[in-house]
């Protein structure tokens, strides 16, 4: 299982997806928020989650065909080099990711234990609200039952008018679960540690969304209203000096200064820019759920099961210091999980020489779920010391593939 995981988070593919969907996003959020609102651009980071839902599919839609694994290229020396760098690399990934999510929780748990929160009884609000002498702007504090903390001071620090206003901002990031959102997204960084673009997405993420929840709060206000809110903004953000990764911030200068301008242009955003970007949106998820080689829609109408995941054989040592190439053929069944069964040897040449190192590997195979799982398949594994090495060519209706050394 942990081998699967691996080998779909570390995939090119999968990162150049994910990696251009972050950029793209970014790049919404810097130069398209005045055209998009903040807030569509914010819905389409749905596109993260969606997508690696979407790249998921194919280890049950998308297969591995006989064509792009026909040929194995196997030595010994190769093998143990390439097995024990594989190990390495696992057990630094491990290592990194391990050491991240501790170190997030335990920023977490010190930060809420820190708080020392107390319950206020002067405001009657639609969240629970606490005060906190550790905090110097009101924050949402929480992942499964949020509640809004304010700082101890916080009658001297705003007016009733403009507190008013930061407590719809905290409500609308609880009403949003905001929180749970940016931990999911901190923890997709984390499993993707090693992909930069990740990082600054999270942190384009958060900005995104202060925008897209300034706008949620100013709705149908007036521009007194505004001008307390924006003034409010200033005084928060030139007091923050809270940190904590999985929750909503007021942001640095850089940020503030967006979210002041983007106060400026609410109404300036276009009802056709922001179809295009859905149709563009909704097209490029399709595309990644439904792309499928033709070979396995052919596969798919005729029933018949389809390789999954192939371990590589291993070339006999003893067979390459001898010079020795051949192939052996097996017959095999397919249970209802995909699974290798009752696999017999029908043909091999030389005898005794390549048939071991063929089953071990053919044990190890994944196919889909067969419907009938007493029909016999028949797969060709040809040994070949190296590409350009002629194999036996005579034709054959089974499926064949090449293993060289």
């Amino acid at each position: 299982m942990l081998y699967l995981y691996a080998e779909w988070l570390l995939n090119f593919n999968t990162q150049i997806v994910i990696s251009a969907i972050m950029v793209t996003l970014m790049l919404l959020q810097k130069y398209a928020t005045t055209w998009l609102s903040a807030r569509l651009v914010y819905a389409l980071w749905w596109m993260v989650p969606l997508s690696v839902i979407a790249l998921c599919l194919p280890n049950e839609l998308k297969p591995i065909t006989s064509q792009a694994i026909s040929y194995f290229k196997v030595t010994p020396q190769t093998s143990q080099v390439s097995g024990f760098w594989q190990l390495n690399a696992t057990l630094l990934y491990l290592i990194v990711t391990i050491s991240l999510l501790m170190f997030v929780f335990w920023q977490h748990y010190k930060f809420v234990k820190t708080l020392n929160l107390e319950p206020t009884g002067d405001l009657n609000y639609k969240s629970p609200i606490f005060v906190s002498a550790k905090l110097s702007t009101p924050m949402a504090v929480g992942l499964w039952q949020p509640c809004i903390v304010l700082p101890k001071d916080y009658q001297k620090q705003f007016a009733p008018d403009t507190l008013k206003l930061l407590l719809e901002h905290e409500h609308t990031h609880i009403q949003r679960y905001d929180n749970l959102a940016n931990m999911a997204l901190l923890l997709l960084c984390i499993s993707c540690w090693f992909n930069p673009l990740l990082w600054l997405g999270y942190q384009s993420f958060r900005r995104t969304q202060e925008l897209a929840c300034d706008e949620t709060v100013l709705q149908q206000k007036t521009t007194h209203q505004q001008l307390m809110y924006a003034k409010a903004l200033v005084h928060c953000a030139k007091n923050n000096r809270n940190s904590a990764l999985a929750y909503s911030f007021y942001g640095d200068k850089s940020t503030m200064k967006q979210r002041l301008t983007h106060l400026q242009n609410l109404k300036n955003t276009s009802l056709g820019a922001k179809c295009l970007v859905i149709a563009l949106a909704c097209c490029s998820l399709s595309a990644m759920a439904l792309s499928k080689p033709n070979e396995i829609q052919a596969n798919k109408q005729v029933n018949e099961p389809h390789p999954i995941m192939r371990i590589e054989p291993l070339y006999p040592i003893e067979a390459a210091n001898a010079g020795i190439s051949g192939y052996v053929t097996l017959q095999f069944t397919i249970d209802e999980r995909g699974h290798t069964n009752n696999i017999e040897v029908i043909d091999a040449q030389p005898n005794a020489v390549f048939e071991k190192s063929a089953i071990n590997a053919l044990r190890q195979w994944q196919y889909s779920g067969a419907t009938h799982t007493s029909e016999r398949h028949i797969v060709q594994l040809d040994y070949a010391l190296s590409p350009q090495s002629k194999a036996d060519k005579k034709k054959v209706k089974h499926e064949r593939i090449s293993v060289s050394h």
